[in-house]
Protein backbone atom coordinates (compact mmCIF):
# COMPACT_ATOMS: atom_id res chain seq x y z
CA UNK A 1 0.00 0.00 0.00
CA UNK A 2 1.66 3.24 -1.12
CA UNK A 3 1.89 5.83 1.88
CA UNK A 4 2.66 9.39 1.61
CA UNK A 5 6.03 10.46 2.52
CA UNK A 6 6.74 12.99 5.26
CA UNK A 7 7.87 16.38 3.90
CA UNK A 8 11.36 17.89 4.37
CA UNK A 9 13.01 20.68 2.72
CA UNK A 10 12.81 21.94 -0.76
CA UNK A 11 16.49 21.38 -2.03
CA UNK A 12 17.56 23.62 -4.94
CA UNK A 13 18.83 20.33 -6.99
CA UNK A 14 15.27 19.11 -6.89
CA UNK A 15 14.04 22.83 -7.85
CA UNK A 16 16.52 23.25 -10.54
CA UNK A 17 16.70 20.26 -12.09
CA UNK A 18 13.10 19.93 -12.26
CA UNK A 19 12.72 23.02 -13.75
CA UNK A 20 14.92 22.80 -16.33
CA UNK A 21 13.05 19.21 -17.02
CA UNK A 22 9.46 20.91 -17.37
CA UNK A 23 8.04 20.33 -14.35
CA UNK A 24 6.86 22.98 -11.83
CA UNK A 25 7.92 22.10 -8.16
CA UNK A 26 6.19 23.70 -5.40
CA UNK A 27 7.62 27.19 -4.54
CA UNK A 28 9.90 27.40 -1.66
CA UNK A 29 9.10 29.50 1.94
CA UNK A 30 7.57 33.01 3.55
CA UNK A 31 7.42 34.86 6.51
CA UNK A 32 5.34 37.46 8.70
CA UNK A 33 7.05 39.84 10.32
CA UNK A 34 3.88 42.03 11.72
CA UNK A 35 2.15 40.12 14.63
CA UNK A 36 -1.58 40.04 13.67
CA UNK A 37 -3.91 39.80 16.94
CA UNK A 38 -6.31 37.50 16.64
CA UNK A 39 -9.70 39.29 16.40
CA UNK A 40 -12.71 38.21 18.16
CA UNK A 41 -14.61 36.01 15.48
CA UNK A 42 -17.92 37.82 14.57
CA UNK A 43 -19.48 34.12 13.32
CA UNK A 44 -17.69 31.19 14.60
CA UNK A 45 -16.17 30.39 17.55
CA UNK A 46 -12.61 28.36 17.50
CA UNK A 47 -9.95 28.06 20.00
CA UNK A 48 -7.95 31.17 20.56
CA UNK A 49 -5.72 31.25 18.40
CA UNK A 50 -2.13 32.08 18.20
CA UNK A 51 -1.02 35.41 16.74
CA UNK A 52 0.42 35.71 13.27
CA UNK A 53 4.65 34.16 13.46
CA UNK A 54 7.15 36.84 13.51
CA UNK A 55 10.31 35.87 11.87
CA UNK A 56 12.53 34.95 14.38
CA UNK A 57 15.14 37.67 13.34
CA UNK A 58 13.68 41.74 13.33
CA UNK A 59 13.97 42.06 9.30
CA UNK A 60 11.99 41.69 6.48
CA UNK A 61 12.32 40.88 2.88
CA UNK A 62 12.93 44.93 2.37
CA UNK A 63 15.38 45.22 4.75
CA UNK A 64 18.08 42.85 3.08
CA UNK A 65 17.13 43.00 -0.98
CA UNK A 66 14.81 45.80 -2.32
CA UNK A 67 12.56 45.95 -5.29
CA UNK A 68 15.39 48.49 -6.87
CA UNK A 69 18.53 45.86 -5.74
CA UNK A 70 17.07 42.98 -7.82
CA UNK A 71 15.56 45.05 -10.66
CA UNK A 72 19.34 46.83 -11.39
CA UNK A 73 20.66 43.03 -12.15
CA UNK A 74 17.50 41.59 -14.14
CA UNK A 75 16.28 42.98 -17.58
CA UNK A 76 12.69 42.45 -17.83
CA UNK A 77 10.58 44.28 -15.35
CA UNK A 78 10.02 42.39 -12.36
CA UNK A 79 7.47 43.00 -9.13
CA UNK A 80 7.91 41.58 -5.52
CA UNK A 81 6.10 38.83 -5.58
CA UNK A 82 6.12 37.39 -2.48
CA UNK A 83 6.94 38.74 1.26
CA UNK A 84 5.47 39.10 4.14
CA UNK A 85 1.83 40.08 2.99
CA UNK A 86 0.87 36.60 1.11
CA UNK A 87 1.34 32.77 1.62
CA UNK A 88 2.83 30.58 -0.39
CA UNK A 89 0.71 27.81 -2.35
CA UNK A 90 3.54 25.24 -0.43
CA UNK A 91 2.14 23.87 3.03
CA UNK A 92 5.53 23.18 3.78
CA UNK A 93 6.43 26.54 3.74
CA UNK A 94 3.76 27.66 5.68
CA UNK A 95 5.05 25.09 8.17
CA UNK A 96 8.19 26.70 7.68
CA UNK A 97 7.05 30.54 8.79
CA UNK A 98 5.27 28.88 11.76
CA UNK A 99 9.22 28.07 12.83
CA UNK A 100 10.47 31.71 12.14
CA UNK A 101 11.46 31.35 8.45
CA UNK A 102 11.31 34.85 5.98
CA UNK A 103 10.86 34.12 2.31
CA UNK A 104 10.72 36.73 -0.39
CA UNK A 105 10.70 36.33 -4.49
CA UNK A 106 11.05 38.92 -6.80
CA UNK A 107 10.01 38.32 -10.35
CA UNK A 108 7.55 38.71 -13.09
CA UNK A 109 4.21 39.63 -12.41
CA UNK A 110 2.98 36.82 -13.92
CA UNK A 111 4.49 34.08 -12.44
CA UNK A 112 4.02 32.01 -15.66
CA UNK A 113 6.26 28.92 -14.12
CA UNK A 114 6.06 29.76 -10.50
CA UNK A 115 9.70 28.81 -10.45
CA UNK A 116 11.99 30.14 -12.87
CA UNK A 117 10.70 33.24 -13.90
CA UNK A 118 14.03 35.94 -14.55
CA UNK A 119 14.32 37.31 -10.40
CA UNK A 120 15.44 36.47 -7.13
CA UNK A 121 13.91 33.84 -4.48
CA UNK A 122 15.45 34.56 -0.78
CA UNK A 123 14.72 32.13 2.15
CA UNK A 124 16.53 32.90 5.21
CA UNK A 125 16.16 30.68 8.95
CA UNK A 126 17.87 31.57 12.17
CA UNK A 127 18.94 28.07 14.44
CA UNK A 128 19.42 26.17 11.00
CA UNK A 129 23.28 25.07 10.48
CA UNK A 130 21.85 21.58 10.27
CA UNK A 131 19.42 22.57 7.84
CA UNK A 132 22.48 24.41 5.99
CA UNK A 133 24.57 20.93 5.54
CA UNK A 134 21.64 19.37 4.51
CA UNK A 135 20.32 21.23 1.52
CA UNK A 136 23.98 22.44 0.40
CA UNK A 137 25.61 18.82 0.36
CA UNK A 138 26.65 16.93 -2.83
CA UNK A 139 29.81 16.92 -4.63
CA UNK A 140 28.11 19.07 -7.38
CA UNK A 141 27.83 22.09 -4.62
CA UNK A 142 31.01 24.46 -4.95
CA UNK A 143 32.40 26.49 -1.94
CA UNK A 144 32.65 30.32 -2.81
CA UNK A 145 33.72 32.77 -0.29
CA UNK A 146 30.78 35.39 1.08
CA UNK A 147 32.52 38.49 3.62
CA UNK A 148 30.95 37.81 6.82
CA UNK A 149 29.61 34.14 6.10
CA UNK A 150 30.82 31.36 8.24
CA UNK A 151 30.38 28.83 5.21
CA UNK A 152 28.82 28.96 1.66
CA UNK A 153 28.19 27.21 -1.01
CA UNK A 154 26.47 26.82 -5.09
CA UNK A 155 24.83 25.03 -7.29
CA UNK A 156 24.09 26.08 -10.60
CA UNK A 157 22.35 24.88 -13.78
CA UNK A 158 21.73 25.77 -17.17
CA UNK A 159 20.65 24.23 -20.60
CA UNK A 160 22.69 25.18 -23.76
CA UNK A 161 21.87 25.56 -27.44
CA UNK A 162 23.30 23.41 -30.48
CA UNK A 163 25.84 26.31 -31.04
CA UNK A 164 27.34 26.16 -27.55
CA UNK A 165 25.79 29.26 -26.31
CA UNK A 166 23.63 30.13 -22.97
CA UNK A 167 20.25 29.07 -22.92
CA UNK A 168 18.80 29.95 -19.47
CA UNK A 169 19.38 28.64 -16.11
CA UNK A 170 20.20 30.35 -12.98
CA UNK A 171 22.46 29.57 -9.63
CA UNK A 172 21.33 28.97 -5.81
CA UNK A 173 23.51 29.87 -3.53
CA UNK A 174 24.17 28.82 0.26
CA UNK A 175 25.26 30.86 3.19
CA UNK A 176 25.60 30.54 7.03
CA UNK A 177 25.94 33.33 9.71
CA UNK A 178 26.41 32.09 12.70
CA UNK A 179 23.45 29.57 12.71
CA UNK A 180 21.19 31.68 10.44
CA UNK A 181 20.57 29.87 6.62
CA UNK A 182 20.51 32.11 4.11
CA UNK A 183 19.02 29.98 0.57
CA UNK A 184 19.35 32.70 -2.33
CA UNK A 185 17.96 31.37 -6.26
CA UNK A 186 18.87 34.06 -8.75
CA UNK A 187 17.05 32.93 -12.45
CA UNK A 188 18.45 34.01 -15.85
CA UNK A 189 15.56 32.64 -17.94
CA UNK A 190 16.08 34.97 -21.04
CA UNK A 191 19.16 34.81 -21.25
CA UNK A 192 20.78 37.89 -20.48
CA UNK A 193 24.13 37.28 -19.15
CA UNK A 194 26.41 35.66 -21.16
CA UNK A 195 28.32 32.88 -19.23
CA UNK A 196 27.19 30.28 -16.23
CA UNK A 197 29.76 32.48 -14.38
CA UNK A 198 28.43 35.66 -15.29
CA UNK A 199 25.00 34.72 -13.55
CA UNK A 200 26.92 32.72 -10.30
CA UNK A 201 28.76 36.54 -10.27
CA UNK A 202 25.41 38.23 -10.27
CA UNK A 203 24.21 35.86 -7.67
CA UNK A 204 27.23 36.41 -5.33
CA UNK A 205 26.89 39.91 -5.51
CA UNK A 206 22.96 39.46 -4.31
CA UNK A 207 24.18 36.74 -1.42
CA UNK A 208 26.67 39.57 0.00
CA UNK A 209 24.65 42.38 0.05
CA UNK A 210 22.19 39.80 2.00
CA UNK A 211 24.65 38.94 4.17
CA UNK A 212 25.78 42.30 4.60
CA UNK A 213 22.90 43.66 5.62
CA UNK A 214 21.92 40.59 8.02
CA UNK A 215 25.00 41.26 10.05
CA UNK A 216 24.69 45.40 10.15
CA UNK A 217 21.20 44.66 11.20
CA UNK A 218 22.02 42.97 14.64
CA UNK A 219 18.88 41.06 14.25
CA UNK A 220 17.39 39.77 17.67
CA UNK A 221 16.15 36.12 17.70
CA UNK A 222 12.23 36.48 18.79
CA UNK A 223 9.87 33.44 20.36
CA UNK A 224 7.00 32.07 18.81
CA UNK A 225 4.71 29.80 20.76
CA UNK A 226 1.90 27.81 19.55
CA UNK A 227 -1.56 27.28 21.08
CA UNK A 228 -1.37 23.86 22.38
CA UNK A 229 -4.64 23.07 22.38
CA UNK A 230 -4.89 23.81 18.98
CA UNK A 231 -5.80 20.78 16.62
CA UNK A 232 -3.22 18.46 15.10
CA UNK A 233 -4.06 15.62 12.62
CA UNK A 234 -4.23 13.08 15.29
CA UNK A 235 -6.17 9.82 14.78
CA UNK A 236 -9.48 11.62 16.32
CA UNK A 237 -8.97 14.74 13.85
CA UNK A 238 -8.29 12.50 10.77
CA UNK A 239 -11.11 10.55 11.46
CA UNK A 240 -13.55 12.99 11.98
CA UNK A 241 -12.88 15.19 8.93
CA UNK A 242 -11.69 12.66 7.10
CA UNK A 243 -14.54 10.49 7.40
CA UNK A 244 -16.54 14.11 6.69
CA UNK A 245 -14.82 14.63 3.23
CA UNK A 246 -15.11 10.52 2.17
CA UNK A 247 -19.31 11.30 3.04
CA UNK A 248 -19.14 14.44 0.75
CA UNK A 249 -17.51 12.85 -2.08
CA UNK A 250 -20.22 9.81 -1.79
CA UNK A 251 -17.39 6.83 -1.95
CA UNK A 252 -16.10 4.22 0.27
CA UNK A 253 -12.67 4.63 1.68
CA UNK A 254 -10.37 3.31 4.62
CA UNK A 255 -8.18 5.43 6.73
CA UNK A 256 -4.72 5.34 6.31
CA UNK A 257 -3.38 6.81 9.57
CA UNK A 258 -1.47 9.80 10.77
CA UNK A 259 1.84 10.76 9.34
CA UNK A 260 4.14 13.21 12.07
CA UNK A 261 7.33 12.33 10.00
CA UNK A 262 7.59 16.05 8.90
CA UNK A 263 10.47 18.37 8.53
CA UNK A 264 8.63 21.11 10.49
CA UNK A 265 7.55 20.76 14.09
CA UNK A 266 3.42 20.80 14.68
CA UNK A 267 3.25 19.72 10.77
CA UNK A 268 0.88 16.28 10.54
CA UNK A 269 -1.60 14.78 7.75
CA UNK A 270 -3.08 11.47 7.45
CA UNK A 271 -4.88 10.32 4.57
CA UNK A 272 -7.69 8.08 3.42
CA UNK A 273 -7.61 5.44 0.47
CA UNK A 274 -10.27 4.84 -1.86
CA UNK A 275 -11.28 0.65 -2.87
CA UNK A 276 -8.51 0.29 -4.62
CA UNK A 277 -5.63 1.03 -1.66
CA UNK A 278 -3.01 2.08 -4.03
CA UNK A 279 -3.09 5.99 -4.09
CA UNK A 280 -4.90 7.74 -1.37
CA UNK A 281 -7.92 9.94 -2.73
CA UNK A 282 -8.03 12.40 0.62
CA UNK A 283 -5.07 13.69 2.10
CA UNK A 284 -4.99 15.90 5.75
CA UNK A 285 -2.65 18.76 6.29
CA UNK A 286 -2.54 20.42 9.67
CA UNK A 287 -0.17 23.02 11.03
CA UNK A 288 -0.84 23.54 14.85
CA UNK A 289 -1.78 26.84 15.62
CA UNK A 290 -1.27 28.39 11.62
CA UNK A 291 -4.54 29.28 11.53
CA UNK A 292 -2.95 33.12 10.96
CA UNK A 293 -1.89 31.99 7.34
CA UNK A 294 -6.03 31.69 6.58
CA UNK A 295 -5.95 35.44 7.37
CA UNK A 296 -3.95 36.46 4.48
CA UNK A 297 -3.76 36.51 1.01
CA UNK A 298 -2.83 33.16 -0.99
CA UNK A 299 -1.27 33.88 -4.13
CA UNK A 300 0.31 31.56 -5.44
CA UNK A 301 -0.56 27.85 -6.88
CA UNK A 302 -0.41 24.87 -5.05
CA UNK A 303 -0.15 22.26 -7.85
CA UNK A 304 0.64 23.01 -11.76
CA UNK A 305 -2.54 25.33 -12.84
CA UNK A 306 -4.63 27.34 -10.60
CA UNK A 307 -3.95 29.50 -7.76
CA UNK A 308 -5.97 29.76 -4.68
CA UNK A 309 -8.99 31.59 -4.74
CA UNK A 310 -10.71 33.25 -1.79
CA UNK A 311 -14.44 31.47 -0.56
CA UNK A 312 -16.78 32.72 2.01
CA UNK A 313 -19.16 30.23 3.72
CA UNK A 314 -22.59 30.98 4.52
CA UNK A 315 -22.00 31.86 7.82
CA UNK A 316 -19.37 34.06 6.76
CA UNK A 317 -16.19 32.18 7.42
CA UNK A 318 -13.66 32.58 4.88
CA UNK A 319 -11.27 29.53 3.26
CA UNK A 320 -9.02 28.89 -0.13
CA UNK A 321 -9.59 26.62 -2.70
CA UNK A 322 -7.43 26.14 -6.07
CA UNK A 323 -8.93 23.87 -8.62
CA UNK A 324 -7.10 21.28 -11.34
CA UNK A 325 -8.21 18.48 -12.92
CA UNK A 326 -5.66 16.07 -10.55
CA UNK A 327 -6.44 17.91 -7.23
CA UNK A 328 -8.56 20.07 -5.64
CA UNK A 329 -7.01 22.13 -2.71
CA UNK A 330 -8.93 23.41 0.25
CA UNK A 331 -7.84 25.62 3.51
CA UNK A 332 -8.96 26.89 6.51
CA UNK A 333 -8.84 27.65 9.88
CA UNK A 334 -10.44 24.78 12.02
CA UNK A 335 -9.71 25.23 15.77
CA UNK A 336 -7.27 27.74 15.55
CA UNK A 337 -5.00 25.37 13.68
CA UNK A 338 -3.86 25.81 9.50
CA UNK A 339 -6.05 22.58 7.89
CA UNK A 340 -5.39 21.82 3.86
CA UNK A 341 -7.53 19.32 2.69
CA UNK A 342 -6.80 17.26 -1.03
CA UNK A 343 -8.93 15.52 -2.78
CA UNK A 344 -7.96 13.62 -6.11
CA UNK A 345 -10.98 12.86 -8.29
CA UNK A 346 -9.05 9.88 -10.52
CA UNK A 347 -8.53 8.07 -7.69
CA UNK A 348 -11.60 8.73 -5.68
CA UNK A 349 -13.40 8.09 -9.55
CA UNK A 350 -15.07 11.08 -9.06
CA UNK A 351 -15.63 14.50 -11.93
CA UNK A 352 -13.38 17.84 -10.88
CA UNK A 353 -16.92 19.02 -9.93
CA UNK A 354 -17.95 16.50 -7.47
CA UNK A 355 -14.86 16.91 -6.02
CA UNK A 356 -15.37 20.97 -5.61
CA UNK A 357 -18.68 19.96 -4.41
CA UNK A 358 -17.53 17.90 -1.72
CA UNK A 359 -14.56 20.63 -0.88
CA UNK A 360 -17.50 23.01 -0.63
CA UNK A 361 -19.34 21.20 2.02
CA UNK A 362 -16.45 20.00 4.10
CA UNK A 363 -15.58 23.91 4.30
CA UNK A 364 -19.13 24.97 5.07
CA UNK A 365 -18.64 22.61 8.02
CA UNK A 366 -15.48 22.62 9.11
CA UNK A 367 -14.04 26.22 8.19
CA UNK A 368 -13.94 29.05 10.73
CA UNK A 369 -13.24 32.31 10.72
CA UNK A 370 -9.41 33.17 11.03
CA UNK A 371 -7.45 35.39 12.89
CA UNK A 372 -6.67 38.96 11.84
CA UNK A 373 -10.21 38.82 9.69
Amino acid sequence: MARFLGASALVAVVALTALLAGCTPEAGPIAGPTPVRSATPAVTESAEPAPRPLASFDVGCADLLTLADVQARVTNPIEIHRDESNVSGDYLTVGEIQQGALSCIWSRGDRTTRLGDDGVELFVKSDSAETYGFRSAGEDFSTFTVSGADDARRICFFTGQADGSLSQGGCTLFALVDTTLIELTFWDQQPVFPSEQAVADVAAGLMQLVVDRIRSANSQEQLWVANPAAPVADAAFCADMGAATVAALGVPSSSGGVNTGFFEPGLSGCEHYGPSDSFPMIKLFVIQSGAWAIGVEHTETPGYNDPFARRTTASGAQWWVSVTDQTVYGRAAVGGSFVEVHIYPPTAGVSVAQAEAAMVAVMERYAEVPPGS
